[in-house]
C-alpha cells in the first residue's frame, strides 16, 4: 500500500543490467516502472557522447582543475547523469581523492568513493557534503542540487580547492546562473566558482526505414526561419521502429564557459535574456539552433524539436532575436 523503489541486477544475452524499480500505489492496483540502466563503462566515455571536438577538450582540461564548478542542466531524462558519469571516468581514479553523492547510486565507478543519501535516516546531501569535505576529496560529484543549503555548501567547496560537478534542473544555461541567485548564494560566489554549464536534451532520431518526406507548412517556416518550403522528414510507424517511428536518441547540447562579460551581467543582473543574448552572439551554438539543424537534415522530426522547444520554455519571437 506504500510507494516503493529498489534495484536488482540482470543478466540478458551475456550483459549484465542494473535494474531501478518503481512501484505505485494506484485505484487499480499496484503501477510498476522499471528503468534499465547498462552496466558497461564503455557507455560512458566522453568520446562517445557526441561532443564536438573542441568543446570535448576543453571539458577534458577543465576536468584537471583543482576548484570551480561544472553544472549540467536540462530536464529529466536529458543524459545529465551519463555524462556526469562519463567525466568522473575520465579522470585519473589512482591519484584523485574522488567522492559522489547520489540518490541513488546509479552506476558502480571502480576507484571512486560513491555514497547513497538515505533520508530515511537522516543523510541527505546537506549532511553528506559537510561530512564528505572532512574526507580530503580532490573531486566531488553532487548528484543533483535541490535546496539552498545544498547549492552554498558545494560552491563554498568550490572556491576551497575542490573541482565540484553537479547537476540543476532548469531550462537552458542562463536559468542555471539565475536558479543558484535564486537560492540566495551570492552573486560574488557564483561568479567566482562557476566555470562551465552545460545544457543538454536527448532528441529521438527518426526511424530510417519508415520515415517520411513532409513539405514545411507555412507555420514550420516560420518556426524554422525558412525563407521558401523545404521538404523535411516526419516519423511513421514500421516494425523495425516498434511502431514508434523513432530509433534511438541524440544528445544535443549548448555549452557556455563563463568569462568576465558574463560575470559582469551577472553581477549586473536584471533581464535573463541580456545574459542569453550575449550567451549565444552566435546563435549557431545555442540549443534551439541545433534542434533546429536536426529537422532540416532529416536526423530528426518538426515534432521533436517543437516538444524539445517547450521544455526549453523559449518563445519562438524570443529565439528569432536570440
Amino acid at each position: 500500500m506504500k510507494p516503493q523503489d529498489g534495484k536488482m541486477k540482470f543478466i540478458y544475452k551475456d550483459k549484465e543490467l542494473d535494474l531501478r524499480v518503481s512501484s505505485l500505489p494506484t485505484i487499480y492496483g499496484e503501477k510498476i516502472v522499471i528503468r534499465i540502466l547498462y552496466a558497461n563503462s564503455n557507455l560512458y566515455s566522453l568520446d562517445e557522447l557526441g561532443f564536438l571536438k573542441q568543446d570535448k577538450e576543453l571539458i577534458k582540461k577543465l576536468l584537471k582543475s583543482q576548484n570551480g564548478m561544472i553544472l549540467l542542466t536540462g530536464p529529466t531524462g536529458s543524459g545529465k547523469t551519463t555524462t556526469l558519469y562519463a567525466m568522473v571516468m575520465s579522470m585519473d581514479r589512482e591519484r584523485k581523492n574522488i567522492v559522489t553523492v547520489e540518490n541513488p547510486v546509479e552506476y558502480e565507478i571502480e576507484k571512486a568513493n560513491q555514497v547513497n543519501i538515505n533520508p530515511n535516516v537522516g543523510l541527505d546531501f546537506t549532511r553528506s557534503l559537510s561530512s564528505i569535505l572532512r574526507q580530503d576529496p580532490d573531486v566531488i560529484m553532487v548528484g543533483e542540487i535541490i535546496d539552498e543549503k545544498a547549492a552554498q555548501i558545494a560552491i563554498t567547496a568550490s572556491l576551497t580547492g575542490h573541482l565540484i560537478l553537479s547537476t540543476m534542473h532548469c531550462n537552458d544555461a542562463p536559468s542555471s546562473i539565475i536558479r543558484l541567485v535564486d537560492m540566495k548564494v551570492p552573486k560574488y560566489l557564483v561568479i567566482d566558482s562557476l566555470v562551465l554549464i552545460i545544457s543538454q536534451r536527448l532528441v529521438k532520431t527518426l526511424c530510417n526505414n519508415c520515415k517520411k518526406i513532409h513539405t514545411t507548412t507555412k507555420e514550420e517556416m516560420i518556426d524554422l526561419n525558412l525563407d521558401e518550403p523545404k521538404n523535411i522528414f516526419k516519423a511513421d510507424r514500421c516494425k523495425y521502429c516498434n511502431y514508434t517511428g523513432y530509433v534511438g536518441r541524440k544528445m544535443v547540447y549548448e555549452m557556455v564557459l563563463l568569462e568576465d562579460k558574463h560575470k559582469q551581467l551577472i553581477m549586473n543582473y536584471e533581464d535573463i535574456n541580456k545574459l542569453r543574448k550575449y550567451t549565444f552572439n552566435n546563435k549557431e551554438n545555442s540549443l534551439s539552433q541545433k534542434l533546429k539543424n536536426l529537422v532540416l537534415i532529416g536526423l530528426t522530426s518538426y515534432d521533436e524539436y517543437i516538444a524539445n522547444l517547450q521544455l526549453n520554455c523559449i518563445s519562438k519571437d524570443e529565439i528569432n532575436e536570440v
